[in-house]
């Protein structure tokens, strides 16, 4: 009775006839995306200090903000990020996380791959609202992580099911897209009217337009009209780092962006990143990755 009854809603789905047998409904420019992690940061410092230690890679990096505003600087950029809202970073951007409003958070992180790049620009370096059916999907694929990853491999519909959560992590990604073409863009200008947002804005965009140069903390300093010692200890007081690691990270990360996507050779690479001689620039880039900018091309060829 029970089958009878499913069978006899054909009647109401209103199929047409095929105007050609061949060509139907396809996938239209879908992020596919694969090799998803998550993890969630409940602590202040823990963000901080781990993101900008970390190693710049070839993932994307959702952000999912669960709880406590705080700010995301990428490359020269600068945006802030409320409960709700979600933040995609892309492959080899860098970022820190900075001026988090309470010690104790709920940020969640989806990394993932894509070889669909240009389906996720429009997510990339835009904080979204999260409308109710995203948040539905995120609490499913969230919530199953854990059970999927601890289900015995070795049973039959382990892989059934990890097939249709990443399915279902890739339906999410898609719902984001909705929500980010709907959002009228702003003409971009600073949000920041507070010193510190200003001194960080400030430091992104000298970083970013004196490429080509050797950078200084003194010539930063002068650019911005302070002194070295107020710019060291006001940098250090907002951020939580020195004003010269935070500039060595800066120069690395342009080196392994170039180093990955150009067919640049290591010595203009070299002088791109404002390093006097290509020995300095592969003493630096060894003494932070432990391979030489050489080995480091060779390892992200092979695993491209």
């Amino acid at each position: 009775m029970y089958i009878e009854q499913k069978l006899s809603l054909a009647e109401c789905w209103n199929l047409p006839t095929p105007t050609n047998y061949f060509e139907g409904l396809q996938l239209n420019n879908f992020p596919f995306s694969d090799n998803f992690v998550f993890f969630r940061r409940t602590d202040r410092t823990t963000l901080c200090e781990r993101t900008f230690e970390s190693r710049p890679h070839h993932r994307y990096v959702l952000v999912v903000n669960c709880g406590a505003s705080g700010s995301v600087s990428v490359d020269a950029d600068t945006y802030k990020l409320h409960p709700g809202q979600v933040f995609l970073i892309a492959p080899f951007q860098f970022r820190f996380y900075w001026d988090v409003e309470t010690e104790d958070i709920s940020w969640v992180f989806m990394t993932f791959e894509s070889e669909r790049r240009e389906a996720l620009t429009p997510l990339v370096n835009l904080p979204i609202d999260m409308d109710e059916k995203c948040w539905r999907i995120l609490d499913y694929i969230a919530g199953d992580y854990h059970r999927i990853l601890t289900t015995q491999r070795d049973t039959y519909y382990s892989p059934i099911e990890t097939n249709m959560w990443i399915l279902q992590c890739n339906r999410f990604l898609q719902r984001l897209l909705v929500q980010a073409r709907s959002i009228e863009l702003p003409e971009k200008q600073s949000i920041y009217t507070k010193d510190d947002g200003r001194l960080i804005v400030a430091v992104n965009k000298y970083l970013e337009s004196r490429s080509f140069e050797e950078q200084s903390i003194s010539d930063l300093a002068n650019e911005l009209h302070i002194s070295t010692s107020h710019l060291r200890r006001k940098f250090l007081q907002i951020t939580g780092f020195s004003i010269g690691s935070y500039m060595l990270h800066y120069r690395m990360n342009q080196a392994i962006k170039m180093i990955v996507h150009s067919d640049a050779n290591l010595t203009e690479i070299s002088d791109h990143c404002g390093y006097e001689s290509l020995a300095a620039f592969s003493r630096s880039f060894k003494s932070k990755f432990g391979v030489s900018p050489s080995e480091y091309r060779k390892q992200m060829v092979s695993a491209l």
